[in-house]
């Protein structure tokens, strides 16, 4: 296996900025050696919402901070944190290739995406189309829309489970050339 980290260095930015691609081979595997499920089963379900196994760094900080938060509260142990500690939105700007005020933090990827689907301004005659196996969240949000006159669209699954591109390829070819899609 190796990791592929995209990003983009500050140095390097150009109006629309450059992708450089690095191979990271060593980083992936102190990453993975540092997992305790993957080195007793080879396996690792990334898709857990952020509930799989984590790294013993990430594990250890965790458990600093929360003795943290034990022994001062829960604001004092982060005041103190964000004080000694490094900013998380600078952090993602520059792994991102981007400025810190560019970056969004929220408490789950539910809520950041709920956040950036309110701000779209959907207008009567746009167009949904999601499949059977959406996520609840996601839905709740476009049946919303669809009370606004959005025209949501579910389409179906393949027998196997994997979506049916075939159908979105068919309700697209269908929309009106005036209409807008998501």
């Amino acid at each position: 296996l190796r990791a592929i980290r995209r990003f983009q260095h500050p140095n390097e930015r150009k109006e629309h900025g450059e992708v450089t691609e690095v191979t990271a081979p060593e980083e992936f595997e102190s990453w993975r050696r540092g997992i305790k499920s993957w080195d007793q089963g080879g396996w690792l379900h990334l898709n857990a919402a952020g509930a799989s196994p984590c790294s013993q760094e990430v594990f250890d900080a965790m458990t600093q901070f929360l003795s943290k938060e034990r022994d001062v509260g829960g604001y004092e142990a982060e005041a103190q944190y964000v004080k000694h500690g490094r900013d998380a939105r600078q952090a993602a700007a520059e792994l991102l290739g981007c400025d810190a005020d560019e970056i969004a933090l929220t408490e789950s990827a539910q809520s950041a995406w709920a956040k950036a689907f309110a701000c779209l301004a959907f207008r009567p005659g746009d167009h949904i189309f999601c499949w059977a196996s959406e996520y609840a969240g996601n839905a709740v949000a476009f049946v919303q829309a669809a009370k606004k006159g959005v025209k949501l669209q579910v389409l179906p699954m393949r027998s196997d489970g994997v979506v049916d591109i075939e159908s979105l390829e068919k309700a697209l070819e269908s929309m009106p050339s005036s209409s807008r899609s998501l």
